[in-house]
């Protein structure tokens, strides 16, 4: 529920005008706040009636009027399952071509557009790091900062939990109205693709935008590979931001440059893996001593510790550099903010036991797999054990490929259960042990049940091996068969090692 501070007016009939929709009933009703879930209604607000992937919002028109709801938006299809409902009811109906794509708008209309610089940053992997960087650099210099992600929602120092990496526009709008009251200065917000194509962020003009990367992700909704991009792409455009900064390490990246419509930044970490012809605006180079160094576009140099391991978190600080460059914050005073960050479930080291230094990282894709193994390799020279897995009712066309990128740098993988959702999790092992087939030197375990194979992996591990444990990072919680079972990799590795 939001308070009366954090809520705006405007009419029905100042919303119809806004969207070109026709009104059924009194135009000239108030309209204090807008949702589209009928269980986050209060009173007062514009309930907004979506078709959705099991069903249509109108069916629960209903139960959003008992709980405050004084009127109604939804399109063709809506207006005829609710339409007599409201007219009887005595509640206005807006009805509309393609609400969703105007409903940013909407809420900007209500809510009022945010005062404080924003940020955004999209890419396969590697987003949830670069926000949560940008929030530790622009806080080490003494700014209020803001951030809605996938690890959660920072208002200052208070933490509210996420739901999804971007919210939907009205809880987007929400959050940065309450922002606004608490004197933010600058949000960094996560931006997913899906985010993109459902016009979550429709009304919104970040300051700056970031691309990280693009791979094999997402393609149970996205289908291709070039839907996926484009979808991406769509932010680097006037519509939504004033300039950009993308990641050049990739094709796709290198693609986005010939593709935004708007001036953007290029940034490249130097790996052997990867070439950029030309010279980059800003260049990261990870040090024998594994720490970063950054030229910035004016050819200065600034140094810092880096405190996540491998390439991809070198890539993730000079991003974040960049991006707080970019809102007029020097690289030389937000560096070592952003270098000394702790992600949660991001490149995490969370113990050393016995010599044995174990990792979670949030690793779900073949890349961001492949990324954060390579890493591990400078860190010591003992074998790396890999424990992943792969969650249920999403893309089963990359988990052969996960299980192939864990196999490259892995000398071990154990192989068990993500989020198995609705799905039989013997078919999701052997799906992924399929991948690793193909590297008959490296060893392999199939183990039922996650906590088994964290117990696996610390028998088999000796002084000086790496433990890398991939795929669920900061989550607290296994879904099986819609029931979500209390588990968190770095808590129960820590009463394992507490155990031994």
């Amino acid at each position: 529920m939001s308070s009366s501070d954090e809520r705006g007016s405007a009419t029905v009939a100042d919303i119809a005008s806004l969207i070109g929709g026709h009104v059924q009933g009194d135009p000239l009703q108030p309209v204090t706040g807008v949702s589209q879930n009928s269980e986050l209604i209060s009173e007062g607000d514009l309930f907004v009636a979506l078709s959705g992937r099991n069903g249509h919002g109108a069916e629960f028109v209903s139960e959003a009027l008992r709980a405050g709801a004084v009127a109604v938006l939804t399109d063709d299809r809506g207006e005829q399952l609710c339409a007599d409902f409201c007219v009887a009811s005595g509640v206005p109906l807006i009805t509309a071509v393609g609400p969703r794509r105007r409903l940013g708008e909407i809420c900007a209309r209500i809510y009022g557009r945010p005062t404080m610089r924003l940020i955004g940053i999209t890419g396969t992997n590697g987003k949830t790091t670069t926000a949560y960087m940008v929030m530790q650099g622009a806080k080490s210099l003494g700014l209020k900062v803001g951030m809605i992600g996938t690890l959660a929602t920072y208002i200052g120092d208070t933490e509210l939990p996420a739901v999804r990496t971007t919210p939907e526009a009205p809880e987007i709008y929400q959050l940065l109205k309450r922002m606004s009251l608490e004197s933010i200065e600058l949000v960094v917000m996560e931006v997913s693709s899906i985010a993109i194509s459902e016009h979550r962020i429709s009304g919104l003009n970040f300051d700056v935008v970031g691309f990280t990367n693009l791979s094999h992700d997402h393609l149970d909704y996205h289908e291709t590979m070039e839907n996926y991009f484009e979808a991406k792409a769509a932010l680097f455009t006037q519509d939504y931001a004033q300039r950009g900064v993308v990641c050049v390490n990739d094709s796709w990246g290198r693609k986005l440059l010939t593709r935004s419509e708007i001036p953007v930044q290029t940034a490249f970490i130097d790996v052997p893996s990867s070439k950029f012809e030309g010279q980059p605006d800003w260049r990261g180079v990870l040090d024998e001593h594994g720490g970063l160094v950054v030229h910035d576009p004016s050819g200065n140099v600034v140094q810092t510790p880096i405190t996540s391991p491998g390439a991809i978190n070198a890539m993730n600080a000079t991003m974040a550099i960049a991006l707080l460059a970019n809102v007029g914050l020097s690289a030389s005073d937000t560096c070592h903010g952003v270098g000394s960050s702790v992600v949660p479930g991001r490149g995490q080291l969370v113990c050393i036991h016995n010599g044995v230094s174990i990792y979670v990282d949030y690793a779900h894709s073949p890349d961001a797999i492949e990324s954060f193994l390579s890493g591990l390799h400078h860190l010591d020279h003992g074998s790396v054990i890999t424990v992943m897995g792969a969650g249920g009712d999403r893309d089963t066309s990359k988990r052969p490929l996960m299980g192939a990128a864990a196999a490259r740098h892995s000398h071990i993988v154990i192989v068990t259960d993500d989020n198995p959702r609705s799905e039989d999790p013997v078919v999701i092992r052997n799906s992924i042990v399929q991948g690793i087939s193909e590297y008959p030197n490296v060893r392999v375990e199939n183990v039922e049940g996650r906590r088994n194979a964290l117990v696996r992996a610390l028998e088999l591990a000796q002084p000086g091996d790496r433990i890398a444990i991939l795929g669920k990072g900061h989550e607290s919680g296994i879904e099986i068969d819609g029931e979500v079972i209390p588990f968190n990799d770095s808590t129960v590795i820590l009463e394992l090692t507490h155990r031994v």
